[in-house]
């Protein structure tokens, strides 16, 4: 293929034209390793990444002659398309370049597992489709937000994922955003014919096929508003059944101690009845029959004493279990036998202790919870406040790290209180990046807070030695502890190249720290010709870890959208 008939602008493999003989570096880390299957004039083929050492998938262009210009142009597009788009749901493109032989081709993520239309030829799993349509629906959703339209939506593009993700590919950049609909509406609906029941589904697919469908953004909310309606529901369901259950239990309890009871009570007129008529034979045989009624009674006494023992041990055992409400179940069975006369006195006890140990762990879960609530809440509003400072007003960015602190009931001046609270490590990277404001009393705050510890010793030497200690300070210690701090006092110091060094080798060290992936999306959205592709990656990093913080889904959707 000659050079000249490429389409511009195709990627350059790094290396001489086309067709000379060198692949070049990019294509030349690619290993071809066998075709899985033709489609038009597109080999897919099962490859290697040599560099990054992970298998990968490989759509080549071209068949037994050379790829005309026209095509060749169809397929870029295509795959500039595709990589247009970052999103969960959505085969990830790696790279775009050209084999030795000219054939431009696409690096893939190699994804395991089996076709959606594979699942919807198996009847009788259709039903556990419905979450993964969802997914669909939210990833075309983003596509067209993003511009770009699928073309040839179908259960054969959906990948359904071994570990439960579902990622759709084939995008061709073509066509009309409402086919991507109509044919959403002909997923749903095939979906739904191993689901019954589910006729507000059934509406929407119906929506979907009509001359006007609505916005995919619209399809997905749909979809999942209902599905998430169906899970409350069920969910409600189970709690129902759950305490239909423990009631029957209780009221089977409640029946066989009043069956005992009664049965207890017709024995002992009974045995009046036989007492008074051999008293008037002879007085012998009244005290036999006296003698016989009282270990009787001890027996029922032996009885009624075992049943209260049994209570008590399960609800003991539950206790050690950590079960506390099967515990409490057991120990109000328990004290609800202890009311018989025929218990001792030290089991009436005991049945009262163990209910009241059981209320008491119940009420110390709850109250556990409640706090760590209250810690997550606070470790989001610092959040928050961290990743909107660079873009926020020094006031607005004072002003969210204050409300926090507020919100916690933790005075940032109470140095002590601060070092002495659980959540101390996350608190005083916190206090580092409200430092990093015009504020002096920030740096004051975070100073004694931190004294002693590595966010210290950072903040230190930013007051008292100025760039040069915080070069020194990186360059003795490159692992140090406050590295995204370090790195980020440094950037803003204008030792961007140092700061950037110091994040690219701690992620490579820390692949899963948000800080840094935050530090290094901030550090190439401020360059002279800002980075997004690199900050989106770091960006979509951070975003795994911080799923619930708005700023940070807006800088991120931002990003996108450059």
């Amino acid at each position: 293929m000659d050079p000249k008939d490429t389409p511009d602008p195709l990627p350059d493999p790094e290396g001489p034209a086309p067709g000379d003989g060198d692949p070049g570096p990019r294509a030349a880390r690619y290993e071809f390793r066998e075709p899985v299957v033709r489609e038009g004039d597109e080999v897919l083929w099962d490859g290697r990444d040599a560099s990054l050492e992970r298998d990968i998938s490989l759509r080549v262009l071209g068949g037994d002659s050379p790829p005309a210009p026209e095509a060749v142009r169809s397929f870029v597009e295509r795959a500039r398309a595709s990589g247009r788009l970052q999103h969960p749901g959505v085969v990830p493109v790696y790279e775009l370049s050209v084999r030795e032989d000219g054939r431009p081709f696409v690096a893939l993520k190699k994804m395991r597992g089996e076709t959606m239309d594979a699942v919807l030829a198996r009847p009788g799993e259709r039903h556990r489709l419905l979450p993964a349509v969802e997914q669909l629906c939210q990833a075309i959703a983003y596509a067209h937000a993003r511009g770009v339209v699928h073309g040839r939506l179908a259960p054969r593009c959906v990948i359904l994922g071994t570990f439960g993700e579902v990622q759709v590919g084939g995008f061709t950049g073509t066509g009309a955003a409402g086919d991507d609909v109509r044919a959403l509406g002909r997923i749903l609906s095939a979906a739904l014919s191993g689901a019954p029941g589910e006729e507000a589904l059934a509406e929407v697919a119906g929506k979907c096929a009509g001359s006007a469908p609505p916005a995919a953004s619209e399809v997905a909310r749909l979809v999942a508003e209902h599905l998430g309606a169906a899970k409350s529901r069920a969910h409600r369901a189970s709690l129902r059944a759950l305490e239909e259950r423990a009631e029957a239990e209780r009221a089977r309890d409640r029946a066989a101690l009043a069956e005992g009871q009664a049965a207890a009570a017709r024995k002992a007129r009974r045995q009046i009845r036989s007492i008074a008529a051999a008293v008037l034979l002879v007085v012998a045989v009244a005290v036999a029959g006296t003698l016989w009624a009282m270990g009787r009674q001890e027996e029922r006494s032996r009885k009624a004493r075992a049943v209260l023992e049994e209570a008590l041990a399960e609800a003991t055992r539950e206790l050690a279990r950590g079960r506390t409400r099967p515990a409490i179940l057991a120990s109000e069975r328990a004290v609800s036998l202890a009311g018989d006369d025929l218990v001792r006195e030290d089991q009436r006890r005991a049945a009262s202790t163990v209910h009241s140990e059981a209320l008491r762990r119940l009420a110390d879960q709850k109250a556990a919870a409640a706090e760590e609530a209250r810690r997550s809440s606070f470790l989001a509003r610092l959040a928050d406040a961290r990743v909107r400072r660079p873009r926020a007003g020094p006031e607005e960015a004072s002003a969210a790290f204050r409300e926090a602190f507020a919100a916690y009931g933790l005075d940032p001046a109470d140095a002590e209180a601060v070092r002495r609270d659980p959540l101390a490590a996350s608190i005083l990277p916190a206090l580092g990046e409200a430092a990093r404001l015009p504020d002096p009393e920030w740096t004051r705050l975070a100073r004694a807070a931190a004294a002693g510890t590595p966010v210290g010793e950072v903040l230190d030497a930013a007051a008292t030695g100025g760039v040069d200690a915080l070069l020194a300070l990186a360059s003795a210690h490159p692992q140090h502890e406050a590295l995204a701090l370090l790195a980020g006092l440094l950037a803003d110091r204008g030792e961007a190249g140092e700061a950037e060094r110091l994040l690219s080798a701690a992620w490579v060290r820390a692949p899963g720290d948000a800080w840094i992936h935050l530090e290094l999306a901030e550090l190439y959205l401020a360059q002279a010709a800002p980075d997004a592709k690199r900050a989106a990656r770091h960006l979509s990093a951070t975003a795994a870890v911080l799923p619930a913080c708005a700023p940070l889904a807006r800088l991120l959707e931002n990003t996108l959208a450059r």
